[in-house]
């Protein structure tokens, strides 16, 4: 009886030695799918036209957010300047800008956390609409404006609210002069325009 239980127990052990082991390959976990992500938002900007012209933009945002380099944004504004007034020795004239504003940023940088660096081509469109002051004859002028040219936004993030700083410059297309008489100018935008503005957004997904 005794040899008869020691065969069944080596017979045990050779058949759990001989069974196939079960495949135990861990699977790859799929990458996460790129988030969409949208933004409102506003900020307060200066440009030297050639002196300084304060403007105010509201926005709209729709942002790719991916773990890469490339997360690409769109952002579509609409601007509107403040009166600046241009004076000489024949009159002042009052020059007010609105435009749509359309920033194109491709790529993302994030040198630390809830930091982010996003280099945007940038388009204007719209209307210069100049007036003139303390003169005969007064008469209300609209002119085509628009621009194109380049940025760097750095943006902070504070929970859903992200803080803004963008530098940049745009080119106009065109470039009409306004005058009180043939010789006498009164403006002329200049070829290159220096822009910064601070801002703030709410982002969600």
């Amino acid at each position: 009886m005794r040899r008869l239980s020691l065969r069944r127990r080596l017979n045990r052990c050779l058949r759990r030695r001989q069974s196939p082991k079960k495949n135990t390959a861990i699977e790859p976990s799929p990458t996460a799918s790129p988030r969409t992500a949208f933004a409102l938002g506003g900020n307060l900007s200066a440009a030297s036209s050639p002196n300084i012209l304060a403007s105010g933009t509201l926005f709209a945002e729709v942002l790719a957010e991916r773990n890469t380099l490339l997360s690409p944004a769109l952002r579509l504004g609409l601007l509107r300047s403040l009166t600046a007034e241009k004076h000489t020795a024949s009159g002042a004239a009052a020059l007010t800008f609105t435009l749509a504003r359309l920033e194109a940023c491709p790529v993302r940088f994030e040198p630390a956390m809830a930091v982010e660096l996003r280099p945007c081509l940038v388009a204007e469109a719209g209307a210069l609409d100049a007036e003139g002051k303390n003169v005969v004859n007064t008469r209300q002028v609209r002119r085509l404006w628009a621009t194109g040219g380049a940025a760097l936004r750095a943006a902070v993030r504070a929970g859903r609210w992200w803080m803004e700083l963008e530098v940049g410059g745009v080119a106009p297309f065109t470039r009409d002069s306004f005058y009180f008489s043939p010789t006498q100018a009164i403006y002329t935008p200049p070829t290159l325009l220096a822009q910064a503005s601070l801002g703030i957004a709410l982002r969600w997904r």
